[in-house]
């Protein structure tokens, strides 16, 4: 067994190269030993194990571990640092300079320690070398232990006990009034109290309108709701602020990334120089509009020149920036069609972030194009694995999936099968569902009864859990299809049983009882589907359809508190009211009635609760816009209503009409053919699809 010292250089060198998890689990190793410490102490070991722990933003992970460095020498000047950043993480920043000054006043000669302060200094407009003085506090506020209090509230927050946490905070109220105002705006917003929340982050602002923690908070609030081009906008006003907010650099390229937008539009995500930010930040978004012109060479040399001026800094988040560097070089060199030196480039990516879902798209598309399909499908497939939300890997995957004759959402990955039975599953499940499309039920049902087996017989009892209820449900549909009502109870029932949650079970039973005219309790059931996926267009449709032979408005849900039904109502008459507009040509006034609708979801509803009258009301805007010439607005729109549901075909219909009066005719087309495959039955696409291939004739 290796010595104390051997486990701790090890598990230092893999925090040195990124390796935090497996450098953590080195180190649980070395607490297990009763070795000799040799040239390394227990400080140490915390120290290394709080700053991995820091690394992965497990903060109260990291704090226990700076803490426990602290009790082994309560002089550590990296305990204090460590903490420091934990809480300036967690958007403490008054706590986090107390702890810079302790590590400054514990080693007046610590040249990071000096920097370190002299920069949280700038970010709260002290000058450079301040201290906070004993002298400066008032009588009441030295009764208080300030720091104490907001370590407690936080605890109390992260452990989700929220009613504790602000009674805490009520303490502070009258001390802290900006900072009170954001503890208690983060314990609503963990709550999905949006009102509350945006409430407090505003109050905040009123205070200090250059409040960074307060945009951060109405950013993630904006995120929760799916308007991401306002996070988008309140994550940018926190970063032109502070431009070293490494919270508000991360929150805008996660919302650029499920914007379509590269992550790295802003060096703000992950650089600390805000004078070096500006010009790259600059150069990069050139190199992005450079990009979409297709003038691949041109925004390469861009890309390439930020990378070499960050490579010669002394940022310390290099490695994370390469890995989108990298990526952005590899899809210029795609479409300059150099394959091999795109392929280098998101290798080098996936060297530095090994889950980059864009550097696994990227190596998706390359085979593709070489015709390698079963590794191009591979490698979608660990895309949209790393990032369910990348849509151009989800289409790639859709794309490969189809040339090599799976279903469209095929994902080998989920499963867990030996590869060779693997293939065969797929092969069954592939079958049925062609056979269930072409009305073959009974057919169907032997293809379900044999990849039942395959599976009972390859796999343990936990993993077999999830295929067995899509199983289930496709056969619960079959039976129904056949109208062998009792069979088709018997799959649902099975599905539910294995998970409760299922919304095709609730559906299906809904159906069923729907078609032994028990009304009431069909609606119970397509109420439950629609409560566990709101985008269950089966289960709204049997909902309405219930609904209305009960004599009931067509939204009504009995699992939605009174005011929720209200307001479903309410939205309900807004978007006809829109509807009416729209057909008189009166296109501006239909927006507002739209906004007016949208507005009335956002302060009543979690974006899960109205996913399909979102996506329904920004596929509405979107044509609105159209109808206008206004393409930008439209875009967006159309691209919103794709976040939310990417099988949406009158999103990609509406894409695909602003792709062809640009005249980008292949773009067009695919979208035109994405939109037909969602819905087969969409005139509008069909029709596009017509005009738009006339220009391939």
């Amino acid at each position: 067994m290796l010595q104390y010292e051997q486990l701790f250089e090890n598990a230092y060198n893999l925090f040195s190269t990124g390796n935090y998890r497996e450098s953590i689990s080195m180190l649980e190793e070395i607490k297990s030993l009763e070795e000799q410490l040799g040239n390394y102490t227990v400080e140490d070991y915390y120290i290394l194990k709080g700053s991995a722990f820091l690394a992965l933003n497990e903060l109260d992970k990291s704090r226990s571990a700076f803490e426990q460095a602290l009790m082994e020498n309560n002089k550590s000047v990296e305990a204090c640092l460590g903490l420091g950043k934990v809480l300036y993480s967690s958007d403490m920043k008054k706590e986090a300079k107390v702890m810079f000054e302790w590590a400054v006043k514990n080693d007046p000669d610590n040249e990071h320690a000096v920097e370190t302060l002299k920069n949280i200094n700038n970010i709260l407009g002290f000058p450079e070398g301040h201290f906070i003085e004993d002298s400066e506090l008032t009588e009441e506020e030295m009764n208080v232990n300030l720091n104490e209090l907001f370590i407690e509230a936080y605890e109390l927050m992260m452990n989700s006990s929220y009613d504790e946490s602000l009674e805490t905070v009520k303490e502070l109220e009258n001390l802290f009034y900006e900072e009170v105002n954001i503890l208690k705006g983060n314990t609503y917003l963990a709550q999905d109290k949006y009102d509350k929340a945006k409430e407090c982050f505003e109050s905040a602002l009123k205070i200090n309108s250059r409040c960074v923690p307060a945009y951060n908070g109405l950013a993630e609030l904006y995120a929760s709701k799916n308007m991401l081009r306002d996070a988008k906008a309140m994550f940018e006003f926190a970063l032109s602020i502070n431009p070293e907010d490494q919270f508000a650099g991360m929150g805008l390229a996660e919302v650029n990334y499920d914007l379509g937008l590269p992550t790295l539009q802003s060096t703000y995500t992950f650089l600390t120089d805000g004078k070096l930010n500006k010009v790259l930040d600059e150069k990069l978004n050139k190199a992005y509009e450079l990009s979409q012109e297709k003038k691949f060479e041109e925004s390469l040399n861009l890309v390439i020149e930020v990378e070499a001026v960050i490579k010669n800094s002394k940022e310390f988040n290099y490695k994370e920036l390469s890995s989108g560097l990298n990526n952005f070089m590899g899809f210029n060199y795609l479409g300059m069609e150099e394959y091999d030196k795109a392929k280098e480039a998101f290798e080098k990516s996936l060297q530095t972030n090994s889950t980059s879902s864009q550097a696994c798209a990227g190596l998706g598309e390359i085979f593709y194009f070489q015709q390698l399909d079963k590794e191009a499908k591979i490698m979608f497939e660990w895309a949209v694995k790393n990032n369910p939300k990348n849509y151009f890997a989800i289409l790639g995957l859709i794309k490969m999936n189809e040339i090599l004759g799976y279903s469209p959402d095929h994902n080998s990955l989920y499963l867990g099968l030996p590869a060779e039975v693997e293939k065969e599953f797929s092969s069954l499940i592939t079958s049925a569902y062609d056979l269930f499309e072409t009305k073959n039920f009974n057919e169907t049902l032997s293809k379900i009864d044999k990849a039942e087996k395959l599976l009972v017989e390859n796999l343990d009892e936990i993993k077999i859990q999830k295929a067995l209820t899509s199983l289930y449900n496709l056969r619960g549909f079959a039976y129904l299809s056949l109208n062998n009502i009792a069979k088709a109870k018997e799959a649902y029932e099975k599905a539910l049983n294995i998970n409760p949650s299922s919304s095709q079970a609730c559906a299906g039973l809904g159906e069923v009882l729907f078609l032994s005219n028990k009304d009431e309790e069909a609606k119970r059931m397509f109420e439950y589907a629609v409560s566990h996926e709101p985008l269950n267009q089966f289960a709204i449709s049997g909902l309405k359809k219930v609904n209305q032979g009960l004599g009931l408005p067509e939204n009504d849900n009995t699992l939605l508190a009174r005011p929720q039904k209200e307001k479903t109502e309410e939205i309900g008459n807004l978007i006809e009211e829109a509807y009416s507009l729209f057909e008189t040509k009166n296109f501006n006034e239909a927006i507002k009635k739209l906004d007016a609708a949208e507005k009335v979801i956002e302060d009543n509803f979690n974006r899960e609760e109205n996913f399909e009258s979102l996506t329904r009301l920004n596929n509405f805007k979107g044509f609105s816009f159209l109808n206008l010439e206004k393409m930008s607005e439209a875009k967006n729109c159309f691209e919103r209503a794709l976040n939310l549901d990417s099988k949406s075909s009158q999103a990609c219909a509406g894409l695909a009409e602003i792709f062809l009066l640009e005249g980008k005719s292949q773009e067009a087309k695919t979208m035109f053919e994405w939109a037909l495959k969602n819905n087969p039955n969409n005139v509008y696409a069909e029709k596009g699809l017509e005009k738009v291939n006339k220009n391939f004739i």
